[in-house]
C-alpha cells in the first residue's frame, strides 16, 4: 500500500513539475495557433470562424488552466481514422508521453471517429479521466483543427487542462460559443419559461457554463429545463 502511495505522489510531482514548467509555451502556441488563424484562415463559414477565434482568445485570457498540449496527423491506418502523434510536438503533462496513436480516439467507435473530418474548427470535450494538476476535475479537452488548402481536415491540435474558476463564475452570456448557444436555443423556442425576467435571471445563473459547451442545442436544452426548476423551487 505504501510503495503505491509513493507512486501516486512521483506522478503528481512529475506531473506538476511538466505542467509548470510548459506553461509558458503552451501559453506561446495558442497565440501562435491564433497568430496563423488571422493571417491564413482555413476555408470556413466565417461566423464560425469568428465564433471560433473568439472563444480561443477568451481561453487564453485567464479562462484554462493548461496542463498539456499535442498535436495530431489525422491518417487512415488499416482502413482506419487514427490520430497520429507528431514527434516532439508535447508539452506539459503530454510531454514524455511515447504512443503513435491517441488512445482516446482509437477508442470510439468508427462513427464518431468519423466525426474527425467534419469541417467545424474546434471540437471540445470532457475526458474520460481525472486531472493530477490543479484539483481532481474531469479533464477539458480543447482540439483546434488544422486543414489543408482544399478544406480537408488534417490534424488537429488538442489542449489539455481545466477552466479556471473564472470561467465557471462568468456569466454565460459573456463566454464565446455558449452566448451562441443561449441565444440559438432561446430564439427557437426551446426553452418553456413563461416569465421572461425569469428566464433571463436563470440563463444568467448557469452554476457550470463553461460545460454547457461541447452539448448540442437539445442537450442545452434540457439544461437549462433543469436549472429553470432548480430556481423556481429555491
Amino acid at each position: 500500500i505504501l510503495e503505491g502511495i509513493v507512486s501516486d505522489i512521483e506522478v503528481v510531482l512529475h506531473d506538476v513539475a511538466a505542467a509548470v514548467g510548459d506553461w509558458r509555451a503552451m501559453k506561446t502556441k495558442l497565440e501562435e495557433i491564433l497568430a496563423e488563424l488571422r493571417s491564413s484562415p482555413p476555408p470556413l463559414d466565417r461566423e464560425e470562424l469568428d465564433n471560433g477565434l473568439a472563444f480561443l482568445e477568451w481561453m487564453g485570457d485567464n479562462h484554462f488552466t493548461f496542463l498539456g498540449y499535442r498535436e495530431y496527423e489525422l491518417v487512415e491506418n488499416y482502413g482506419e481514422d487514427q490520430l497520429r502523434a507528431v514527434a516532439q510536438s508535447g508539452l506539459g503533462v503530454q510531454r514524455e508521453q511515447s504512443n503513435a496513436f491517441s488512445k482516446t480516439f482509437a477508442s470510439l467507435p468508427a462513427d464518431v471517429r468519423r466525426m474527425a473530418h467534419d469541417r467545424h474548427l474546434l471540437v471540445i470535450t470532457k475526458a474520460n479521466m481525472r486531472a493530477t494538476v490543479h484539483r481532481p476535475g474531469y479533464l477539458d479537452h480543447i482540439g483546434i483543427k488544422r486543414f489543408d488548402a482544399t478544406g480537408k481536415v488534417v490534424g488537429v491540435r488538442r489542449f489539455r487542462g481545466l477552466y479556471t474558476s473564472a470561467a465557471y463564475n462568468r456569466s454565460p452570456r459573456s463566454i464565446p460559443l455558449l452566448r451562441e448557444k443561449i441565444v440559438a436555443t432561446s430564439s427557437a423556442r426551446m426553452v418553456v419559461i413563461t416569465d421572461r425576467s425569469k428566464q433571463n435571471t436563470m440563463l444568467g445563473r448557469f452554476p457550470l457554463p463553461v460545460e454547457v459547451i461541447p452539448f448540442g442545442l437539445e442537450a442545452t436544452r434540457r439544461k437549462i429545463a433543469r436549472r429553470s426548476e432548480e430556481h423556481t423551487s429555491e
